[in-house]
């Protein structure tokens, strides 16, 4: 049972995940906790402001921090442990703040207080119902390497240790709470496993214990058909397939991220998605394969902040190992592509806008002509049905004409679950409510 930061915003919030729990006891659940929310991005705040030696943000900040998480603390225990755990926060500050440096390594340590600090919280809460539970920092037995910020797993060595320090609490009915999004190197330092950690620490101890459910509860009722706050009607998804439910996530829908549930996907364990403040709500289910619907598209995602880069040169026309020139470049300037199209003499790829730069766009022109289209959205239809209903692409298109909406570039992925394309962002809220419309109401 993973608890995201809105489920622990406030001593209310962790009393209610805490009887969650309560209620799962004879489940044998293991708790991961998400730093409350609104933390994380404070510390990274802070760290910045720390670098600009800008104390009065930097006491502002530590004097935020530390209500929020002693206030929430109802035992002297945990109260003292609050107060030790910021006391080594403020040494880092101060640390960067001398050094005039921040780096990734420093930035990772900084942000694990987060967990550390939260997992305290749930612990005293589950203990204060009467339950039998203890703290586990994930640090010493998630193995990672030295990637700061988004760090990648050491299976061989994690999933051994998982089972050998986890496995004989569970086994004397304990309940371990776990600090999510955090993990270690071989030499100790501290790593975080980038965004959506939390959910792939759950992942990776729910695969490693052999779980019977992994659970993400958080502050909606599950997957939608379309992001709720810019489609006011739509609808709960009760059960999705691993592959639709990473396309989505990968084109914008933020319950989840792809690489949080791979590990899931491959040891076929059930993930739910679930809403502390709904309990009864049945949630999304995401299952290795869905079952056929009625209706072929289960959701519509999108994501703004997209720039088009149309490359062309009459050079493509034979030569091999063109292609991989350009990619090349791409890799080079360590900028990933989400979506391509090629013809005969040119290709068009999408970049994040953030992601390129002027001299991406020089180097490729040492060998072709490179026009940067921004301000650009990929939709993202989705569905298992599209692979075998045609008609689904005609709607699609026929929606689209009816409504004069053009595109840029067209794409239907090679898993033939997806058919994507990118529009104008201008257009991009009124493309998914028209489509919408076509295929939910």
């Amino acid at each position: 049972m993973k608890f995201g930061g809105t489920s622990l915003k406030d001593s209310d919030r962790i009393q209610n995940a805490a009887q969650l729990v309560s209620e799962r006891k004879n489940q044998h659940p293991v708790v991961v906790t998400s730093a409350m929310s609104g933390v994380t991005s404070k510390l990274i705040e802070t760290a910045e402001a720390a670098l600009e030696k800008n104390k009065t943000i930097v006491s502002e900040n530590l004097a935020w921090l530390h209500k929020v998480h002693f206030t929430t603390a109802k035992t002297p225990e945990v109260q003292k442990e609050i107060t030790r755990l910021f006391q080594k926060l403020e040494e880092h500050f101060t640390g960067v703040e001398m050094l005039g440096e921040l780096t990734p390594r420093t930035l990772d340590i900084i942000c694990s207080f987060g967990e550390r600090l939260s997992s305290w919280l749930m612990l005293e809460t589950l203990q204060s119902l009467g339950l039998s539970a203890e703290r586990f920092d994930s640090r010493e037995f998630v193995r990672t390497n030295n990637q700061f910020g988004s760090a990648e797993i050491s299976w061989d060595f994690t999933c051994p240790q998982i089972k050998k320090t986890l496995g004989p609490a569970l086994k004397k009915g304990i309940v371990p709470v776990i600090t999510g999004y955090i993990a270690a190197t071989e030499d100790g330092q501290t790593t975080t496993l980038g965004r959506g950690g939390s959910d792939y620490s759950a992942s990776l101890c729910g695969v490693c214990l052999d779980a019977t459910e992994i659970q993400i509860w958080t502050d909606v009722d599950g997957m939608m058909t379309a992001d709720p706050r810019v489609i006011k009607n739509a609808k709960p998804l009760s059960q999705i397939s691993f592959q639709e439910a990473a396309e989505l996530a990968y084109f914008g829908a933020k319950v989840l991220h792809p690489k949080t549930i791979q590990p899931a996907i491959d040891a076929e364990i059930p993930v739910k998605i679930l809403n502390t403040q709904n309990p009864t709500a049945s949630g999304t289910t995401i299952i290795k394969d869905s079952p056929q619907t009625k209706n072929s598209i289960k959701a519509i995602a999108f994501k703004k902040g997209i720039s088009v880069i149309n490359i062309c040169s009459s050079r493509m026309l034979g030569p091999y190992g063109f292609l991989s020139k350009i990619f090349n470049t791409f890799a080079e300037h360590q900028v990933s592509v989400d979506t391509v199209a090629t013809s005969e003499v040119s290709i068009s790829a999408t970049v994040e806008d953030d992601s390129f730069t002027d001299e991406l766009i020089h180097d490729l022109e040492q060998f072709a002509r490179a026009k940067v289209i921004p301000n650009q959205t990929i939709l993202c239809v989705v569905g298992n049905g599209l692979k075998d209903d045609y008609r689904v692409e005609q709607k699609v298109f026929d929606t689209l004409a009816k409504n004069n909406i053009a595109t840029e570039l067209i794409s239907k992925g090679a898993s033939q679950i997806n058919l994507t394309f990118i529009i104008p962002t201008k257009a991009a809220e009124k493309t998914v409510q028209c489509l919408h419309d076509t295929f939910f109401n």
